[in-house]
């Protein structure tokens, strides 16, 4: 009987004693779109929900299981970096699965009325954390810092996507969302950032990314996500040999699938 005992407090100790996850930075591979998620002792960070066309719906289809995957019980945060739907299709399923989630935006969308309109079919409509230039977020052990460039109704959405900087001790990463380069130059005059993983702006257009800024945030890691064949024919070959020429290794959702950084005393490294 003793023996019993003392096996079944063995077994124990080797199924409930095991160290939790390093924690892990995931961009999905959503096809042209954005989505990545911080994921940290079972709760996760989202930036984006990638896209919806048509039947195809990446929150449910690619984010919400890969989250469950992740064992991702818990979503602190959405943050959608502009109303763009291949960016905000997903948040619909997203906030089904997690509920709990609280939806995070820059302010400077906060009467763009495509967004309004979104925000009420999800029943959001008086529930959103509108973030200000400089913001500062904690959740659990991740820091953030966002930029909100202007948006004016007659330009683009890409020109107010939201900026985030992710910090996790020594790892950092960088989101622009879809801004061209006119807006990353601007953002990085102000901030002056560095950041080890650089999410690609607008899935690697040509006009994104300028060599001014990848000097700045002096990256080690890029990340493209975009889809596979896609007709915007992205990554355009000028972002690549941008990134290329400053040694940035590349990494690419519509080649490699989901793209997933662990958290190291040495920053994120790349899981193969």
């Amino acid at each position: 009987m003793r023996r019993a005992w003392l096996l079944g407090i063995a077994v124990t100790c080797l199924v409930g004693c095991q160290p939790p996850a390093p924690d892990r930075l995931v961009f999905f591979s959503v096809g042209q779109g954005d989505s990545a998620a911080f994921v940290s002792r079972g709760t996760a960070i989202l930036i984006d929900t990638g896209p919806r066309n048509g039947d195809y719906d990446a929150g449910e289809r690619i984010v919400v299981p890969r989250l469950k995957r992740l064992g991702v019980s818990h979503v602190g945060a959405i943050i959608l970096s502009h109303p763009d739907l291949d960016h905000i299709g997903g948040t619909a399923a997203v906030l089904k699965a997690y509920p709990e989630a609280k939806l995070m935006m820059s302010s400077t969308f906060r009467s763009h009325p495509k967004l309004q309109e979104a925000l009420r079919s999800w029943g959001r409509a008086d529930q959103v954390q509108w973030l200000k230039e400089g913001d500062r977020i904690e959740i659990g052990n991740a820091k953030l810092e966002v930029a909100c460039p202007p948006w004016l109704d007659e330009k683009k959405d890409n020109d107010g996507s939201l900026f985030v900087l992710l910090n996790v001790g020594a790892a950092t990463a960088y989101f622009p969302g879809d801004a061209p380069g006119t807006v990353e130059r601007e953002v990085e005059l102000r901030r002056r950032w560095t950041a080890q993983v650089m999410k690609v702006s607008h899935h690697g257009s040509g006009s994104s990314t300028p060599e001014d800024v990848i000097e700045q945030l002096k990256p080690t890691y890029a990340v493209l996500s975009a889809g596979r064949n896609n007709t915007y024919l992205h990554p355009h070959g000028e972002s690549l040999v941008r990134l290329a020429a400053h040694n940035v290794v590349i990494w690419r959702t519509d080649m490699q699938g989901d793209c997933t950084f662990e958290v190291s005393e040495k920053g994120f490294q790349p899981v193969p």
